[in-house]
């Protein structure tokens, strides 16, 4: 069996974390946003109120970054013990293709040479590198906020990115098998993160190619510019 049934819970509570953290921040960022304005209902958030608000966005955040490692140890192990995870299955890369989300996912697999293994691993590392980021950007939300400063709010972009990495990570593993029932579904968080975050522009690779130096065309550099990281070759399907 591919996975087991201790897999699918710590699965199942891990990715409910990783979907609170983006709930919390989005009434985080409605809160930050317009300091001292009242809401729809008239209403105007009381100092206890964003302190409460901080805190929990506070815990939300130490949250996903533990989830981020649950769901890493639970691919790895079932990569693992089931070579059937070893290869990416000809009918799922036809179901994701065929949905408006799983173009995001495939993306996100073919920059993580298609496999789960390589997906999961760069979503934990790129949360957990991003996680004190995230906390200076809470810290100085509320700082904002004290002064009546409208902040930007939302997590910053390399945490969505980790987080929408382990949340396809996730999904994907449990539809991996045929016939992949609710295979859209499954990435549908974790690949409308990736899409709206920008986070293909993130990937070393890429963000290697934007930068490369290019010399002048009546100047010709006499060194070879470096080359960008080949990207990974895809499986034979």
């Amino acid at each position: 069996m591919p996975l087991i049934h201790s897999d699918l819970e710590r699965l199942s509570v891990a990715s409910g974390a990783l979907a609170g953290a983006l709930q919390v921040d989005s009434v985080w960022t409605s809160l930050v946003a317009a300091p001292g304005q009242p809401d729809g209902a008239g209403t105007v958030a009381s100092g206890a109120a964003m302190i409460d608000a901080l805190v929990l966005m506070r815990e939300a955040i130490d949250e996903a970054v533990r989830a981020g490692r649950t769901i890493r140890n639970v691919v790895g192990e079932a990569v693992a013990r089931d070579p059937v995870f070893a290869e990416l299955p000809p009918t799922l890369v036809a179901e994701l293709e065929s949905a408006g989300h799983g173009q995001a996912a495939m993306q996100a697999l073919d920059e993580a040479g298609y496999s789960l293994v390589a997906l999961a691993d760069a979503g934990y590392a790129t949360i957990r590198s991003s996680h004190g980021e995230a906390m200076e950007m809470l810290l100085a939300d509320m700082q904002h906020m004290l002064n009546g400063i409208a902040a930007l709010g939302y997590l910053p972009r390399r945490f969505l990115c980790g987080l929408a990495k382990l949340s396809m990570a996730a999904g994907l593993i449990t539809v991996w098998v045929p016939p992949h029932a609710h295979a859209a579904a499954a990435v549908g968080l974790g690949a409308t993160v990736y899409g709206t975050s920008g986070c293909r522009d993130l990937e070393p690779a890429r963000a290697e190619r934007r930068t490369e130096t290019k010399a002048a065309p009546d100047q010709p550099d006499p060194k070879a510019a470096p080359k960008a990281r080949p990207r990974a070759i895809r499986h034979k399907l």
